[in-house]
């Protein structure tokens, strides 16, 4: 779905993209914290990458167009730290919300910090003029028809 939603960002606009996917997570989490199944937090959870693979797809793009030339290797670099720095903290902490709280704390925990940033990231964010893109109908087809048979 990231190399999708990168192409989608393109037409609709990059930032308007990633504020869909951050308010879509944050919905999407309390939908886990609410699933009554295991197939229902499936369900969710499908859904829930789907949201976070619409922010994924364009943060980078938006890193980089908000940074003047001269700073973008520091910017960069501070966006790849705060994403290890959340790959090897979120399991962590994730365990001990878990061992303290349950396991349905582990989503919730997730609503302040997206309602949050989605209130920053829409004062701050310069929301640019979607741009006229030309989709490969096929190529999408394709790409997707090859991933997916990479999990049957």
């Amino acid at each position: 779905m990231v190399l999708f939603f990168g192409r989608f960002g393109d037409s609709i606009g990059h930032e308007r993209l990633y504020l869909m996917g951050l308010g879509g997570f944050a919905i999407t989490s309390i939908l886990c914290s609410t699933a009554s199944s295991l197939p229902a937090l499936e369900i969710f959870r499908g859904m829930q990458g789907i949201t976070a693979a619409m922010m994924l797809a364009v943060s980078l793009g938006i890193v980089k167009n908000s940074f003047p030339k001269h700073q973008l290797g520091k910017s960069l670099g501070i966006y790849s730290v705060a994403i290890a720095a959340g790959l090897a903290l979120g399991p962590a902490i994730g365990g001990i919300i878990e061992g303290a709280l349950g396991w349905r704390f582990i989503f919730l925990i997730n609503v302040p910090i997206a309602i949050i940033s989605f209130i920053i990231c829409y004062r701050v964010l310069v929301r640019n003029q979607p741009i006229q893109v030309k989709w490969d109908i096929s190529g999408t087809i394709l790409q997707f028809s090859c991933l997916c048979s990479l999990f049957t």
